[in-house]
């Protein structure tokens, strides 16, 4: 007996009985005719943190398989796509990369799954979810009936909800980032100019006889030694109040350089 296209949906229905299915599902409203998609089953896992989405295309001869250009195009609207065919109709060896295949039992009573379509990871466009909501789904009366309906909106919701948390989290990370880069900044001309101070100080010691090479770890009371010499050869009061703020200074920039900057 030939199967048919009524039975693999029949069967793929079954295989997902679990699941949201929409049959001839469109990617958007069917006024938009020169853009619409339409897949033979989309299929949507009941999961608001994970959702699988698949994409089901039916082909019942294999000139339908062969002339087929456009299911490149339905990869984006899932994480899934599969042909599905009867026996004979597609060779494994055919099926492309980014696809799938299944086929029925010889008595057409379940599926196989001949190749495994690989997952990927794409952000579902939001039209396909608009459609199913305002096209494919029915408000009853009963208030038990909306069930399918909430779930439906209350993904969508959760989505804008998640997307608009993301954005805020980003911004404020951005925000922490860029003050602590300015506090790291400040700091850094807070030591570069410690450090000319430094300079300066070393060239007035340079000047008074010492260097770096002379100086050693008693090096205080060999300035002080050397500002007393000093004053003793010159009375103006104005020498020694210049060299004690040079020691001070210096003390104070040494005490700041020891110190480790640690970007907050």
């Amino acid at each position: 007996m030939k199967t048919t296209a009524a039975t693999l949906l029949q069967l793929l229905k079954k295989r997902h009985s679990q699941d949201v299915c929409v049959p001839e599902c469109k990617n958007g409203p069917t006024w938009t005719s020169n853009r619409v998609k339409k897949f033979d089953l989309w299929v949507m896992k009941k999961s608001y943190t994970n959702p699988m989405i698949w994409i089901y295309e039916i082909k019942v001869s294999r000139q339908d398989f062969l002339r087929d250009d456009k299911w490149h195009a339905y990869l984006p609207y899932c994480t899934d796509f599969y042909f599905v065919a009867p026996l004979g109709i597609i060779d494994v060896g055919e099926v492309p990369a980014d696809a799938g295949l299944l086929i029925p039992s010889k008595n057409a009573t379940m599926l196989y799954c001949k190749k495994k379509a690989p997952h990927r990871n794409v952000e579902i466009p939001a039209s396909v979810f608009k459609y199913i909501l305002m096209s494919r789904i029915k408000i009853k009366d009963n208030e038990e009936k909306y069930s399918l309906r909430e779930y439906w909106q209350n993904w969508l919701d959760d989505k804008t909800e998640n997307q608009k948390l993301g954005y805020n989290v980003s911004r404020k990370i951005r925000q922490l980032y860029d003050k602590n880069v300015k506090d790291v900044k400040v700091k850094q001309d807070r030591i570069d100019l410690q450090m000319e101070r430094l300079e300066d100080v070393k060239e007035i010691l340079k000047d008074l006889g010492f260097d770096k090479n002379n100086l050693g770890w008693q090096y205080e009371e060999k300035i002080k030694e050397r500002i007393a010499e000093i004053n003793a050869g010159f009375p103006e009061k104005d020498v020694l109040k210049h060299l004690e703020n040079a020691i001070s200074n210096l003390k104070n920039t040494i005490n700041v350089i020891k110190k480790p900057v640690i970007a907050q």
